[in-house]
């Protein structure tokens, strides 16, 4: 039992060190990239400084294309007692499911937006926070939306509860496996804040991935979740900016689409419940005669 537990807790270790490599290396080639000429800056000051805005530049592209080498590092460096379709349960969980999911990310943003509102956050905690936040969305706006609700949650899934999470539940108790890599998630992200509503959604995600016995659904509640997050944050920016955000009717179209998320998260989580279950039931009723055969040859 201890060895599967060491050989689990080295497999995740591998993961994370080559993931960390992996977006060093990306982050610092895009840079150099983005900005050639840095080191011919007068002063190490400002050679530091060009260097700085060019990561947070291209920090987005950076995590998607770590992204996906990490995925395609994944179908190759695995255990050698599974297949990769197996591990990381890639398996379509039905159209349904994948638009019920959909819902449920978009409800569970809200989710995240009302607990963000309510929890007291110390003042040091949330500038962290959103210093971390804007970082991250420093570039473009469309390309950084492409990347982060698109790319990084593919590979963010396929390593968090596909890899992770697949090495992890065969040495130990199920339950003991998703708050692990849940906490893993919330670590990832480096603030508190963060590692609130991170470490929530890792524990939706993988009881997602266990009940539907499908990857992608937790990969599209990961993608609605920082979608909507970045699409909203985008929007409010623009009407900001043009002064309507004081407008009363403004409050108004805002109250509406929060409900609207709330009704769309709700209606999701029971999509998701219930055509999986169907889809469950068509299964055993598909396997149902073959099994009474055998019993019936026995």
């Amino acid at each position: 039992m201890m060895k599967k537990v060491f050989t689990a807790i080295g497999w995740t270790l591998l993961y994370f060190l080559l993931y960390f490599v992996l977006q060093n290396i990306c982050s610092l080639g895009l840079a150099l990239m983005y900005d050639p000429g840095f080191m011919s800056s007068a002063t190490p000051g400002e050679m530091a400084s060009r260097l700085t805005d060019a990561i947070i530049a291209t920090l987005a592209y950076a995590v998607a294309m770590s992204g996906v080498i990490m995925v395609g590092i994944l179908f190759i460096l695995k255990p050698r007692d599974i297949t990769a379709r197996k591990l990381y349960q890639i398996k379509s969980p039905g159209v349904m499911t994948l638009l019920s999911s959909m819902g449920f990310g978009i409800g569970f943003y809200m989710l995240v937006s009302i607990m963000m509102a309510i929890i007291p956050w110390p003042q040091e905690w949330m500038q962290v926070h959103n210093n971390s936040t804007e970082t991250l969305v420093g570039g473009n706006a469309l390309g950084t939306l492409i990347c982060l609700s698109i790319f990084g949650p593919i590979a963010e899934e396929f390593l968090l509860r596909g890899a992770v999470y697949g090495v992890l539940k065969r040495a130990m108790p199920r339950p003991v496996a998703i708050i692990i890599q849940a906490s893993i998630f919330g670590l990832m992200h480096g603030n508190i804040v963060q590692f609130s509503y991170t470490f929530l959604m890792g524990i939706f995600a993988a009881l997602l991935l266990e009940w539907t016995r499908s990857i992608w659904p937790a990969v599209i509640l990961h993608m609605m979740l920082n979608g909507t997050s970045l699409g909203l944050n985008a929007i409010q920016k623009v009407v900001l900016s043009s002064g309507e955000g004081e407008n009363p009717q403004y409050a108004l179209i805002l109250l509406a689409a929060m409900l609207g998320m709330v009704l769309l998260g709700a209606l999701g989580g029971a999509g998701i419940v219930h055509f999986t279950g169907k889809r469950r039931a068509s299964e055993l009723d598909k396997a149902a005669p073959a099994l009474s055969a055998a019993e019936a040859a026995y």
